[in-house]
């Protein structure tokens, strides 16, 4: 995310993943990904730290966050391709990006 922040947001990937996730929505313009990359990061981040008593999360489970992450880098990639082509090309940047180097 912190490639999406840097395009659209300065600053924003110094902030908590919380306060990231919560900006996700506006920023990524796609707010049902959004919606899917927040509970992915919530599962995961739980798996990450649950405890001993804690059931660890299904095969399945893991599989799909894992396939939200990899289609949000697919997004936030591609954006940023688009945009260093946009520069490359002399064009102005498009509306809605700030213009700032990766």
């Amino acid at each position: 995310m912190d490639d999406l922040w840097r395009l659209r947001a300065p600053g924003v990937e110094a902030s908590s993943a919380k306060a990231q996730l919560l900006c996700l929505p506006t920023y990524l313009g796609d707010p049902s990904l959004a919606g899917r990359v927040s509970f992915a990061w919530f599962g995961l981040s739980r798996a990450c730290h649950h405890g001993g008593y804690a059931l660890p999360p299904s095969a399945t489970d893991l599989i799909n966050w894992i396939e939200v992450a990899e289609e949000l880098a697919e997004r936030v990639g591609a954006g940023c391709v688009a945009v260093a082509e946009t520069r490359a090309a002399g064009s102005p940047t498009p509306p809605g990006v700030r213009d700032h180097t990766l």
